[in-house]
């Protein structure tokens, strides 16, 4: 009976490591929430590599949330404007509606929301430091321009269908 006790914990251990191997507990590297990395879209993945290798060592990053909500599974991910737009009314009673005020309106307007005065995009953006900014070149409203325009920029690169800018404060 010793033998077979003995058998049957070294079995349930060789079964546990091949049960954890391809969930990603096992194996993986650079990421906080391991078995999250088996859901980030693989377009997704270049683009949030691309804001690793650039990101500021100060300073936040403004990305639509269609990245932005991935960033937080890699570990030293930069400071982010936001993660996703839900969260700004779960966490309105604990940080309070007027300091999230400048990050709700950059999440509206680099995702696709009009109707935004150049001036206090640019003052949310100056507010909050932020240094790197992701843009969706699909959706591309005409105020990006201005907004880059009236900003010290420097173009990084294009990565699938969003473009990638290091701005200056």
């Amino acid at each position: 009976t010793k033998w077979i006790a003995l058998a049957t914990v070294v079995a349930g251990a060789g079964l546990a490591v091949l049960a954890l191997l391809p969930s990603g507990l096992v194996g993986m590297t650079n990421t906080n929430l391991k078995p999250s990395i088996h859901k980030v879209p693989p377009e997704v993945i270049p683009v949030v590599q691309e804001v690793l290798a650039n990101a500021p060592p100060r300073g936040t990053v403004l990305a639509p949330e269609t990245v932005s909500s991935w960033l937080p599974v890699w570990e030293d991910h930069p400071a982010l404007v936001y993660t996703r737009r839900l969260y700004f009314e779960h966490n309105a009673q604990t940080v309070g509606r007027e300091r999230l005020a400048p990050r709700k309106l950059l999440a509206e307007w680099i995702n696709g929301g009009s109707g935004h005065a150049a001036d206090n995009i640019l003052d949310a953006l100056a507010r909050l430091d932020t240094r790197l900014i992701v843009i969706p070149a699909y959706d591309r409203l005409p105020s990006v321009d201005n907004i880059l325009e009236q900003s010290e920029k420097e173009f990084i690169g294009s990565v699938g269908p969003y473009e990638v800018y290091r701005i200056s404060p």
